[in-house]
């Protein structure tokens, strides 16, 4: 039985996460699929006919002495199809978002609970906090954009120092465990947006190296994914070109389109890993100020002695 009330450091932190997957993955990603898969699904189709058609007619043009005006006319003949296909687009990628990032926080709050998580209450527990999960995001742009776009200017200096790219490294790794810690605690309590705000912070600073270095190798891991998808579509495409001798505009688009389906794919499953990462930071904090593996123990001694 997997315990997520426990006081974690960095070690345990990592280790919980891949030991979380093992006991409760089945569960976890067959809901997940459940949930996530039809609009993960649609937005895989979007993105296909937009490479195919839109990627596909600009690049068909290149090879031409016109290109520019071929390219200008193909934009002009197909505004309506661009902005319809781009309107649906967002739309689908919004509620993608929403449920991707929800259902990682609704699952460990079911769990927490004793209960088995099933699709339908997980569903239930997202519908319930679509509207706190929308303040969050909005408050959030007076909030955290801000921040962040300090943090850039001030992450651009460093990186121009070449000794400062760690510290940049660092600063975005702890801004980035704030934000997901105060979204836990905004739809995992009743607590209002600011007071999420400083308890995310405050939960940071518990232990910030153990904390910051969770989220900073997570970081680390979805980028060396995104460019293990990159180079793993680059080989194809290398070894069509060297079986065929020839690399045609269709062969590149089908490819790139082949590699931004890969990348998506891997983006929004592993994303949810790293909000379980985040999940376990959270109840590790959680347990540190409520105790509630200690009470557990006591409820049971009484049980036991009855």
């Amino acid at each position: 039985m997997f315990q997520l009330y426990k006081k974690r450091n960095f070690n345990a932190l990592i280790n919980d996460t891949f030991m979380f997957i093992k006991a409760h993955g089945k569960n976890y990603f067959g809901n997940y699929l459940t949930i996530n898969g039809g609009p993960l699904l649609l937005l895989l189709i979007l993105i296909f006919i937009i490479g195919r058609y839109f990627f596909g007619g600009i690049l068909s043009g290149l090879g031409s002495p016109q290109s520019q005006i071929i390219i200008a006319n193909y934009f002009e003949n197909n505004t309506g199809y661009f902005i319809g296909v781009g309107v649906v687009f967002a739309l689908i990628a919004l509620l993608l978002s929403i449920l991707n990032i929800s259902y990682p926080i609704i699952y460990l709050d079911i769990l927490s609970q004793g209960k088995q998580p099933t699709a339908s209450a997980i569903f239930k527990g997202i519908k319930a906090r679509i509207g706190r999960f929308i303040v969050f995001v909005l408050a959030s742009l007076i909030t955290f954009l801000p921040i962040a776009a300090l943090l850039g200017g001030v992450s651009i200096l460093l990186i121009i120092i070449i000794i400062g790219i760690p510290v940049a490294f660092i600063l975005w790794a702890a801004f980035s465990c704030w934000g997901f810690l105060s979204l836990f605690d905004n739809l995992t309590t009743n607590r209002n947006f600011f007071t999420a705000l400083g308890n995310g912070y405050h939960m940071l600073f518990k232990n910030f190296w153990a904390h910051m270095g969770t989220t900073a190798i997570f970081l680390l891991i979805s980028f060396a994914l995104q460019m293990a998808t990159s180079l793993i579509s680059s080989l194809i495409n290398a070894l069509v070109f060297f079986v065929t001798g020839e690399n045609s505009a269709e062969d590149a688009t089908i490819f790139l389109i082949i590699m931004f389906l890969l990348s998506t794919i891997v983006s929004y499953f592993f994303s949810s890993i790293n909000m379980l990462a985040h999940g376990m930071i959270y109840y590790s904090c959680k347990e540190d100020e409520e105790k509630k593996t200690m009470h557990s123990e006591i409820d049971l001694i009484g049980t036991d002695s009855e």
